[in-house]
Formats: structure tokens, C-alpha cells, sequence
């Protein structure tokens, strides 16, 4: 889907992970393209959820309140939550900045996020 500031937001399934892919730049005007993607990720039964950033240039707190309320989610779910890199500048000094960089889990690659969903053997 895309959205009115040029980002966009594509969902894909893995075998234990749904992936949110996002791309371009986001802000107040995509609260309302961003808040029916946590819908979709709740319908959908998977160990883990990680939302790709490394295509992100831009976010601003409309992007970071839409983060956090996705890692509450799915705390409360018992899921994995992870945010894959790499990022770009603005985007890491966004979590700097706020001081919520260590709230999240964030690898820095989609790679590496997907195999924190692999089951344990």
C-alpha cells in the first residue's frame, strides 16, 4: 500500500515470521495507512513479527508511537518483536534521541531478525 508522503508498507510471510517491510518516509499524515497493519499481524499466528527498516529515510514520532505500540502488542501476544536494519541516520538518531534505543530488539539486518524466529531446537 502506498501512502500520501511517499512511503510505503508491504506485509510478507516467512515460515515463523511475518515481515513488515517499510519504505521512504513517514509521518502524522501515514497514521492512518500504519495503525491497520498491527490489525493484520495480531490475525496472523507467527512466532515473531519484524518490521524492515533498513528502506526507512525518514520517521518521525508518528512512526516511533506506531513502533512502540507494536512491541506492546506483541508483548502481550508472547511474540517476537524485532526491528531489522540497516538504518539510516535519521532514523537511528530517532531512537537515540528519545533514549528508546535499547527498548527495542534491533539487528542489523532482516537476516539476522529471522533467525530470532527460528524455533529452538
Amino acid at each position: 500500500m502506498l501512502t500520501e508522503s511517499g512511503g510505503s508498507i508491504e506485509i510478507v510471510a516467512h515460515e515463523h515470521a511475518l515481515v513488515i517491510v517499510l519504505s521512504g518516509s513517514f509521518d502524522f499524515s501515514d497514521r492512518n495507512d500504519l495503525d491497520p497493519v498491527w490489525e493484520e499481524a495480531a490475525r496472523r499466528q507467527t512466532r515473531a513479527v519484524v518490521v524492515d527498516l533498513a528502506a526507512v529515510a525518514f520517521g518521525d514520532s508518528t512512526l516511533l508511537n506506531w513502533l512502540i505500540a507494536g512491541l506492546r502488542l506483541h508483548q502481550r501476544l508472547e511474540r517476537i518483536f524485532a526491528l531489522a536494519g540497516p538504518f539510516h541516520e535519521p532514523v537511528d538518531r530517532l531512537f537515540t534521541v528519545t533514549g528508546l534505543a535499547q527498548a527495542f530488539t534491533r539487528t542489523p539486518t532482516r537476516e539476522d531478525a529471522l533467525d530470532l524466529s527460528k524455533p529452538t531446537p
